[in-house]
Order: structure tokens, then C-alpha cells, then sequence
């Protein structure tokens, strides 16, 4: 008896090493490879900090050079936005480089963007292999290896937006969430409005969802109304008269210039925000052109279209896109910057779209670790054309100086 109770101990106790010693290695692998996502990440941003794109980047410089009691013109739509200004003129202080201060702060939310799409990845598609596709696909979409680290506010649109997503899916999925966390939860998230005010449209999804469960979304208006009050004060105290500001906000929004808007300009600024920034082709089945636009984002768009309609996921993806889909429209013209708000939707569907796909083959639809490899392939192949096509960009817009 004694012998047979000593044998049932030992068994156990190999059991219990066993389960350890592989949770240990699935956590490794796990942590590594998040490791190297944001390696990957570090990469781009250290590339590519402090660039001026675009005319927003000298009204984002005159606003952080307005904070430091300096500064030029400054066009409504980026009054609206104060915080980045505001942080990188504080950090000028310290690093006496107002390009590297706003660098910093971008590529902050760029990585932050990045840990966000990991669990976003996570949290919908429900495998890690397919949450690190996700992530991976998010810091190396051609929209962030061009304005990620720049002198602009658009990566920490992207994160907010990603951020607010992720926390509502978050607590419809917890049993028990307290008022406090549904607040504080909503104010932060409506706080990222000072950032970039196209996390509206997420913030609307936060709290019709709320208003569905009927769980939260008190503590939701509430924080909205603490932060509109805020941005309210903060424009007074700027001198800014509420009514006139807001005629001259929604006149600025609203002039369109020829040809930037349809379905061709929709499309482009699409492939352009996800898939490759080579230049549309004008002929769109020449030799080069073919292999480097018009395939991958035939692709990307087949493999997306896969995920909305014949996902398990759809319950959750339909929702965001049908949210987000607006704030690629309500601006004065098609761009990738605008495009790519939608990335909570896009991305996922088609990394689930393509997982559904290859699980479909009958030479691999048993075998994960083929899927894998061949998503993992795709993924590369992707980051790799990008990479090279935003590298020959960028060596024609302005670096910022040292």
C-alpha cells in the first residue's frame, strides 16, 4: 500500500514537472517572439523619427513652438489636437530637439499601437500565432512605416482607437467589471480625443455596445462630458471663441480638392494605408506593377473579404467596421492616414481570412504548424516590400535636422 501511494506521489510530481516545464517553453516562445515584434518595431521607429511629412507637420512644429511662446500659423484642425504639441514641447525642455520630441512621442504610440493589435489579436481571434500576425501586419503596414514616427499625431489616433476597441471587447468578455473600471476605462479612451479626434467614431462604438448590454454607459457619458468640458476650457483659454471655431473646424474639413475623392481614390489610399505604398500603376497590369501593386492587394482585399463573411469572428469584426468605416470618409480628401483608421476590422479579418483559407487546402488543413509557416511567409514577404518601398520614399521627403 505504502509502495503504491509513493509510486502515484512520483507520478504526479513528473506530471507536474512535465505541465511546468511546457508551459514555461509556450510562454517563452510566446514572449520571444512579442520580443521581437517589438525589435521589429524599435527598428522602424528609429529609422524613421522626427521626419516632416506632409504640411500637418509644420502646424504640429508652429503648436509645440506656440506652448514655448513662439510659432506661426496654426490651421484649425490641429488646434483640435493639442496634446502631442503640448508633450513635445515639454520635452524640448529636456532634449532641446523639438524633432525628437515629437519622434519620441510617436513612436511611443506607435509600439504601444503595436502591443494593442497583439491583444486585440488575441482577444478576437483567440490563438497567438494569429495574434502575432496581427501585430506584425500592424507595425509594418506601409501608413506607419511612412508617418509612424514622424511629425505628426497619426500613430496615436491609431493607438487610441485600437486602445478603445480593445477594452470594450475586453469587459463584454469579463464576468464581473465594477463602475470605477467602466469610467475610468471611458475617460481614458476619451481623453486620446485631445490626440486625434477621429477616435469619435471608436468612442461611439464603446458606448453603444455599453448601451446594448446596458452596462456602463452612465460611467461612459460621464467621462465624455468630463473631457468635452476639458477640450471647451482649453480652447477658451486659448482665446477662442466655441461657435466660430467650430464653423471654421467643419469649413476646413470640408474642402475637397479635385480628384481625391471616388472609388479609385478610395482604393488607392486603401492599398496604400495596408498593403504597399508603390505607387499606383497607371496601366494596371504592366510587368512590375502587376507583381508589386495590383497582386497583393487583389490578396489583401480577398483574404479580408474571406474573414468578414465566413469568420466565427464576424460578431465581433462586423461591428467595429460598420463604426469605423465613416471616419475613413468624413475628411477632405482620400488618404492612407484615413484609411488605416479602420485597422481594429481590417487587419484581423484578414489574418482570420487567410487562416480560414489555408485551413480549407486539403494538404494542410490538418497541419497548424504548415498554416503557420505559410502565414508567417506571407507576412514577411509583406513587411519586406514595404520596408524597401517606404525606404526608396523616404529618401525623397525632408529628414528632420540633427
Amino acid at each position: 500500500m505504502r509502495k503504491r501511494l509513493i509510486e502515484k506521489i512520483k507520478t504526479k510530481s513528473a506530471r507536474a514537472r512535465k505541465n511546468l516545464r511546457e508551459h514555461f517553453l509556450v510562454t517563452l516562445r510566446v514572449n520571444l517572439i512579442f520580443l521581437l515584434i517589438l525589435c521589429v518595431t524599435l527598428i522602424e521607429v528609429f529609422l524613421n523619427i522626427g521626419r516632416m511629412i506632409y504640411g500637418d507637420s509644420y502646424q504640429y512644429l508652429n503648436f509645440a513652438l506656440f506652448f514655448l511662446g513662439k510659432g506661426g500659423y496654426i490651421g484649425p484642425h490641429v488646434v483640435m489636437r493639442p496634446m502631442v504639441p503640448f508633450l513635445a514641447s515639454a520635452l524640448t525642455l529636456v532634449f532641446n530637439n523639438i524633432y525628437l520630441s515629437f519622434g519620441l512621442i510617436s513612436g511611443f504610440f506607435w509600439i504601444s499601437g503595436t502591443i494593442i493589435a497583439y491583444k486585440i489579436g488575441q482577444l478576437v481571434l483567440e490563438e497567438k500565432n494569429l495574434a502575432t500576425a496581427v501585430a506584425l501586419s500592424y507595425t509594418t503596414a506601409p501608413v506607419l512605416l511612412l508617418t509612424g514616427a514622424a511629425v505628426l499625431t497619426d500613430s496615436a489616433g491609431f493607438f487610441f482607437i485600437g486602445l478603445t476597441v480593445y477594452l470594450t471587447l475586453k469587459r463584454e468578455r469579463t464576468q464581473v467589471v465594477s463602475s470605477k473600471t467602466y469610467f475610468l476605462d471611458a475617460l481614458i479612451c476619451s481623453v486620446g480625443i485631445l490626440f486625434r479626434e477621429s477616435i469619435l467614431f471608436a468612442l461611439l462604438f464603446m458606448f453603444s455596445r455599453r448601451l446594448i448590454k446596458r452596462k456602463g454607459f452612465i460611467e461612459f457619458l460621464l467621462a465624455a462630458l468630463l473631457v468635452g468640458a476639458t477640450e471647451v476650457l482649453y480652447l477658451h483659454l486659448l482665446g477662442f471663441d466655441i461657435s466660430i471655431f467650430a464653423y471654421k473646424y467643419s469649413v476646413s474639413q470640408q474642402i475637397a480638392p479635385p480628384g481625391r475623392w471616388g472609388l479609385v481614390a478610395y482604393a488607392t489610399s486603401f492599398t496604400l494605408a495596408y498593403v504597399t505604398r508603390v505607387p499606383a500603376p497607371k496601366s494596371y497590369f504592366m510587368a512590375i506593377n502587376f507583381w508589386m501593386w495590383t497582386l497583393p492587394t487583389l490578396i489583401y482585399v480577398a483574404f479580408t473579404l474571406l474573414g468578414f463573411i465566413f469568420s466565427k469572428r464576424k460578431k465581433d469584426l462586423w461591428p467595429i467596421m460598420l463604426f469605423l468605416f465613416p471616419s475613413s470618409l468624413i475628411w477632405p480628401a482620400m488618404s492612407l492616414r484615413f484609411s488605416f483608421l479602420m485597422w481594429p476590422a481590417v487587419i484581423p479579418a484578414m489574418i482570420d481570412g487567410m487562416n480560414t483559407f489555408l485551413s480549407r487546402l486539403p494538404f494542410i488543413n490538418q497541419r497548424a504548424q504548415y498554416r503557420n509557416f505559410i502565414l508567417s511567409l506571407y507576412i514577411i514577404a509583406f513587411a519586406i516590400v514595404n520596408t524597401i518601398s517606404i525606404v526608396t520614399i523616404h529618401s525623397s521627403l525632408t529628414i528632420a535636422p540633427k
